[in-house]
């Protein structure tokens, strides 16, 4: 028996120096690129093991458990800080796991020759499994998962098979421990569960002590779990943030996760579909060992003796010779077959639960061999039972000649195949893109350049990447252009640009440009081009830097200079660039520019709001040169003069920064500059109605047109109001008779509201092609002499039927037209359009609101819809203390409206604050709030109404 024991130590040493060869060879350079994720933890390791940082829980980068940053950081203290060694502790970490799987193996089985047969091929299997083996080789916490889990099991089993205190608090810690391990692990404990409440049950006499033992365990396990468990009491959404991002929403979705994830265990193709962790698509077992794990479920679900009995020669030949505690109190401390059924419980439960992480992962890849980490050290205990089951049943004394082939198949057959699968895959060109090849390459070539007199932009997919950060010394140097979209010009000296492969610009950057830099290309280890780095001189710098007044002042905070297309025409549906030149002027804590494609007359098409150049970088004086790229929809109307619109907002308050005008006047939110037409699509094809469409009752066929659809009409309009209706358009033929689209009211009579070409006369319908589907988007004034009543609205097409889009009703409307007696009567004209006939004013007190009431008479027709501004001011210093900006009638009853002649009684609150009693006034005025245009007032453009204050 003894010499059985030295056999089983020797080949568990041999798996350990099989997993660490795997493990440990080429470390340092292998695997290939230093990815995001793994800088990140780098990043974060040195701040705890020389920042003083002492986290419970990370909550950056989406949360991360703490226990393997503490590992490493005590790696960093006795090797150096590099990124290997952060890889180091993985693998250090990984060996581990296979040491606890073997003993958890041996565990779950019970002392014996079967028992140590299953921990030795469990031990191998785990020893070349290549996902572990990947995993045992990177950065990433999620490895320490497979240790704590396996760890805990073994101590587990064997304190309830030993009785021994100690082993049952140290079950416990594990158990809590596990906890700081990886997101995934939060899985764990049910399966645990599930088998301890079976072995209660079974437990039979025993049932006290093991009641008492696993009550021991809990406490220690919560009282090592409670830092971590407060900081999500205090912090429910670090519980819940990654799984919110990456949950699937429906059951179906659920069920096909979980589908793959089965699959993925041992189905040939079906595995981890992704670069970083797999060689894609290779599933986590190699086929044959898969056959085996089959095989050893069977025997499990079969419900066979995992722990044969002992034959009497058996039992006497080892009496006297296995002085271990648990063989002396075996038969006291432990119910055998309780435990065995139990060990059968956490398997059969294990496997499908932790499969859930990532099976209920369908927003990314399914499976995925990182988060179906827990799953390992229970799923190579299955072809270790068949194995075991296969020697088993040799003759006795084939029974060790069997073991070693066994092992040696498993070691030699598949660890060789997990080393060829493993080196060819870290070497790869593929792994190297995946793991941020590029950023490597950047942060060595950036510590090799020579930027004296000129400042350093980064371009990078991600803001400030940490791949850089954690390889290069001169990260704090550099200024970070994100997306690789943008260029800055400093306000003085040179430029130096860095570009990777993957933060190239979407569109070519002018002549006047490229013209003037010059280029160094960098290429990839395999030859292929990886990172540019343009160079600019100060006098190149300064020649590109604009020389003309800014087109618009934005608080003056930012300059916009211009916007130009990047390409001579674009397609609708295809990407539209604007390069768009603006200049900082002063520091803001935060802010973002807003670009629009939109037309005068149909409205916007696109928006973007980029994360470009962020305002933690920004230095006065700086010229940001920012590609802007989107995509109007396909139904876009192919016409001309598009425009763009250049906005900025604060993303943090959603505050939008005002232009101001050059006596520092509100001059709108946005500046516009022309872009020019859309082309058609490229190649019409089947495009989705759209949103702004609902579906015809049935196919309106109309002169070789089809009418898909139209926007819902509004129940009620008032006579002035607009009637917004979007009529979706296909071609069915082309080309297509020149005819005209007409819109009326029918009711008690028949009012024209539109009689031109689609797209207010510009898209004729000759000009289309066969299969075109148009989006035209109307804004039709009711006229503002419509009688009241219930009125259909009707659309023609030449001499086609009329087609009925539904029914609106036009209320009476209430006017006024003659001037009321008042008791501060005025006579001000604002423009040709408004004048000011008098107001109403009260009791002004100090911090109490104040009422003004202004009556206005329409000059003319307007279809502009002006805003009231009411600022109170101080008259020494014109300072404004208040104000109210708002259409008439608290926006109820817009100037467009209005008719020729009528009188208006429109009501404002001031809230005054607490000032002192004396003469102040009002200043009241209109204007256009998307220019800030006001109208004048004769020589002014507003009015002041005296106001004293009590």
């Amino acid at each position: 028996m003894e010499t059985k024991r030295r056999l089983y130590w020797f080949g568990m040493t041999l798996v350990l120096l099989v997993a660490a060869a795997l493990r440990l060879a080429a470390l340092p350079s292998l695997p290939i690129g230093l990815h995001y994720d793994e800088a990140a933890n780098n990043i974060l390791t040195r701040e705890i093991a020389f920042g003083g940082y002492r986290p419970v829980f990370i909550g950056a980068y989406t949360g991360k458990e703490v226990l393997f940053f503490y590992l490493g950081a005590l790696w960093f203290r006795l090797v150096g800080p590099e990124p290997w060694v952060l890889r180091l502790n993985g693998a250090v970490i990984g060996l581990l796991a296979v040491a606890s799987v073997g003993a958890a193996a041996r565990a779950l089985w019970g002392p014996g020759p079967q028992g140590r047969r299953v921990a030795l091929f469990a031990a191998a299997g785990m020893a070349v499994l290549l996902p572990h083996v990947i995993l045992s080789r990177y950065g990433f916490r999620a490895v320490s998962q497979s240790l704590m889990e396996a760890l805990t099991v073994a101590l587990l089993w064997r304190a309830l098979r030993t009785g021994r205190p100690l082993l049952t608090v140290a079950a416990g810690i594990s158990l809590g421990l596990s906890a700081y391990t990886y997101l995934a692990v939060r899985l764990f404990p049910i399966p645990l569960a599930l088998a301890m409440l079976w072995l209660l049950v079974r437990a039979g006499p025993a049932r006290g002590r093991y009641l008492l033992q696993l009550t021991v365990v809990l406490l220690a396990a919560t009282a090592v779990f409670a830092p971590l468990g407060l900081y999500f009491l205090r912090h429910p959404e670090a519980f819940a943030v990654r799984i919110s991002q990456v949950a699937a929403p429906t059951a179906q979705e659920v069920l096909e996760g979980f589908w793959n994830c089965v699959r993925g265990l041992g189905w040939p193709g079906a595995g981890d579909r992704g670069v970083r962790f797999n060689v894609a698509p290779h599933p986590v077992l190699e086929p044959p060992v898969a056959l085996l794990a089959l095989a050893g479920l069977v025997v499990l679900v079969a419900r066979r003796r995992l722990t044969p009995r002992q034959k009497p020669s058996e039992s006497a030949g080892s009496a006297g010779t296995d002085s271990r505690p648990e063989a002396r109190t075996g038969q006291l401390l432990s119910a055998p077959d309780a435990l065995t059924s139990a060990a059968r419980v956490l398997l059969l439960t294990a496997l499908p639960i932790l499969l859930l992480p990532s099976a209920l992962a369908t927003q990314d890849d399914v499976p995925n061999h990182m988060r179906l980490v827990g799953v390992y050290p229970f799923l190579v205990i299955l072809p270790a039972i068949a194995l075991a089951e296969i020697v088993r049943r040799l003759p006795a004394r084939l029974q060790t000649w069997g073991t070693a082939l066994a092992l040696a198949l498993l070691l030699g057959g598949n660890g060789a195949a997990t080393a060829d699968h493993y080196f060819r895959w870290a070497r790869s060109p593929a792994l190297f893109d995946a793991n941020d090849g590029d950023m490597v390459l950047l942060a060595r070539t950036l510590d090799e350049l020579d930027t004296e007199g000129a400042t350093v932009y980064v371009a990078s997919y991600h803001y400030q990447h940490p791949t850089v950060a954690a390889l290069s010394r001169r990260y704090g140097e550099v200024k970070w252009l994100t997306g690789g979209a943008t260029l800055v010009l400093p306000p003085e000296g040179g430029a130096v640009y860095l570009v990777p492969v993957t933060a190239q610009a979407p569109f070519p950057w002018p002549e006047e440009l490229t013209s003037r830099w010059s280029v160094e290309e960098v290429r990839d280890p395999f030859g292929r081009p990886a990172l540019w780095v343009y160079r600019l001189s100060a006098d190149a710098v300064a020649a590109l830097r604009p020389k003309e007044s800014p087109a618009a002042d934005f608080a003056h905070v930012v300059w916009v200079h211009r916007a130009t297309p990047l390409a001579s025409a674009c397609a609708a549906g295809g990407r539209c660039g604007v390069l768009v030149m603006w200049e900082i002027r002063a520091p803001y804590p935060a802010l973002q520019p807003v670009v629009r494609l939109l037309h005068p007359q149909t409205g916007e098409w696109a928006r973007v709001h980029p994360f470009h150049y962020p305002t933690a970088q920004w230095t006065v004086g700086e010229v940001v040169l920012d590609q802007q790229v989107f995509v109007a929809p396909p139904t876009a109307p192919p016409v001309d003069n598009y425009e763009v619109a250049v906005s900025f907002f604060n993303p943090q308050t959603l505050e939008i920064l005002p232009r101001v005008g050059p006596n520092e006047e509100f001059a709108g939110l946005e500046i516009r500059f022309p872009f020019g037409a859309l082309r058609p699509p490229e190649s019409p094809t089947a495009v989705a109605l759209p949103e702004s469409c609902r579906p015809a009752p049935e196919n309106v066929p109309i002169e070789g047109v089809r009418l898909l659809g139209w926007s819902a009409l509004p129940a009620t309009l008032r006579p002035g109001e607009r009637l917004a209706l979007t009529l979706c358009w296909e071609a069915l033929r082309a080309p297509l008779p020149d005819r005209k689209v007409r819109l009326w009211l029918e009711g008690s009579m028949q009012v024209l509201l539109y009689e031109d070409a689609p797209v207010y006369g510009r898209l004729p319908f000759p000009s289309w092609k066969a299969g075109m589907v148009v989006e035209d988007r109307l804004a039709l004034r009711i006229p503002r002499r419509t009688p009241p009543g219930t009125y259909e609205v009707r659309l023609g097409v030449g001499a086609a039927e009329a087609v009925s889009l539904g029914t609106l009703e036009i209320p009476p409307m209430e006017r006024t037209f003659a001037a009321p007696s008042l008791p501060n009567p005025l006579k001000v004209d604002f423009g040709d359009a408004v004048r000011l006939l008098g107001y109403e004013v009260g009791e002004a007190r100090s911090g109490e609101p104040l009422l003004l009431v202004l009556y206005w008479q329409a000059q003319r027709e307007m279809e502009e819809d002006y805003t009231v501004f009411v600022h109170l001011i101080d008259l020494q210093s014109g300072i404004i203390l208040a104000q109210v900006d708002e259409m008439p009638q608290r926006g109820a009853y817009p100037t467009s409206l209005w008719m020729t002649g009528e009188v208006v009684r429109d009501e404002h609150t001031l809230a005054v604050p607490s000032l002192p009693a004396g003469t102040y006034a009002l200043r009241v005025g209109l204007y256009l709030t998307e220019t800030g245009q006001r109208l004048p007032a004769g020589e002014k453009d507003f009015v002041l109404l005296p106001l004293v204050v009590r």
